[in-house]
């Protein structure tokens, strides 16, 4: 309120629940003449009782209190609306979703020379022909880091020659990188634990696929930013992910919570290396065209 007093801004944009909160109340008590606020999921989609109770009132504040909202996907959109959070005509998504698009020049797979790739890949330990799985996130068990561990394990067991990288920083109820070691014993030794990085770009230029098995997401950034790199992404079918990834043309979406087709979708397209490429293109193409 202070800060609003002082500055007297036309316009106050939030995003994320609490700051949102905070900012549509002394939006609203200021006067503030245009008041947005940008929805990037529901962190209450999981959960029950009277946390999930206050959030959801906390997002209908959020919009009674604002100009008008947003979504940065269609699907969480329609979710909002058909959860009572917000009526159609107080909710938008801009162009074809995303918080943000994605930056084309920085996200070019061009950008990385075969010997600067070829350097990443010994940093490593990955052999020249071996395939590498990334996941791009936070190592939490809401995005699915359990299922994508038990996954990657059977992968491994089975003789494939593949690693993964994970590259974000690890929640503590995961209890760091020992979870990783204990929830995939079998395939520890090609498991990288990358941490976070201001540069994901750098790991999604050596990758074959993205992983994002996440149980909840907005829209899921880092899939366009991977799809503008030529890297196709296997992940879960949820709100925000339908939106970012079309099934069977740019990646392959798999239920929520589910190893075992996890495990499949991933196997299959290992398999099928003609049709990563061909994924990978049509991503490509896609996160150009609709995202730049």
């Amino acid at each position: 309120v202070r800060l609003l007093a002082h500055e007297r801004p036309q316009i106050v944009h939030s995003t994320t629940p609490k700051p949102g909160l905070l900012a549509a109340i002394a939006g609203f008590l200021l006067r503030v003449p245009v008041r947005l606020h940008t929805f990037t999921g529901q962190p209450w989609v999981d959960r029950r009782g009277p946390v999930r109770w206050a959030a959801r009132i906390a997002d209908r504040l959020i919009v009674q209190l604002n100009s008008h909202c947003y979504a940065d996907s269609a699907s969480q959109r329609q979710f909002l609306i058909d959860e009572g959070i917000a009526p159609a005509h107080r909710i938008s998504v801009i162009g074809a979703g995303s918080l943000a698009g994605v930056d084309t020049t920085r996200f070019d797979r061009d950008r990385w020379t075969p010997p600067m790739r070829e350097a990443l890949r010994r940093e490593f330990g990955i052999s020249p022909g071996a395939n590498v799985l990334v996941f791009v996130g936070r190592i939490a068990r809401d995005k699915g880091i359990r299922e994508l561990l038990a996954a990657f394990e059977r992968l491994a067991m089975g003789g494939r020659d593949c690693h993964l990288l994970l590259v974000g920083p690890s929640d503590e109820e995961c209890g760091g990188e020992s979870f990783l070691v204990s929830a995939a014993p079998h395939a520890a030794g090609r498991i990288h634990a990358v941490g976070y990085t201001d540069r994901p770009e750098r790991y999604l230029g050596i990758a074959d696929l993205l992983c994002l098995p996440s149980y909840r997401e907005g829209f899921g950034t880092v899939v366009i930013e991977a799809a503008a790199m030529g890297v196709a992404t296997v992940g879960s079918r949820i709100n925000g992910l339908r939106d970012a990834v079309a099934d069977g043309e740019t990646g392959v979406l798999v239920p929520p919570r589910d190893a075992d087709t996890l495990y499949e979708a991933l196997a299959g397209l290992l398999d099928a290396p003609e049709r990563i490429v061909r994924l990978g293109a049509a991503a490509r193409e896609r996160a150009r065209r609709l995202f730049d």
